[in-house]
């Protein structure tokens, strides 16, 4: 089973996972990204900025800054241009 989702490598949920990749973003193209994506959701542009900014980026700064994410993962996705996605 493929489980996709944010949050998923804090240690209280290590036992569940076989093999672990982390798919990492700048948070300029996440928030680009979801600009782009997420209007019709949220309502317009500065409805989505304001959601990233106040929410979903200093959320994910603790869980990085907790969880370390990237020192949990077996493989490492770098996704700023998924047409170059490197695993290192």
């Amino acid at each position: 089973m493929l489980v996709d989702g944010v949050f998923l490598l804090r240690s209280e949920l290590d036992p569940l996972w076989d093999y672990r990749i982390f798919v990492q973003a700048d948070f300029e193209v996440a928030l680009r990204r979801a600009v782009e994506r997420d209007q019709p959701l949220f309502g317009d542009a500065m409805a989505v900025r304001r959601r990233y900014l106040q929410r979903y980026i200093p959320g994910q700064q603790l869980y990085l800054q907790r969880d370390h994410p990237q020192e949990r993962a077996d493989a490492i996705v770098l996704n700023n241009d998924p047409t170059q996605a490197i695993i290192p």
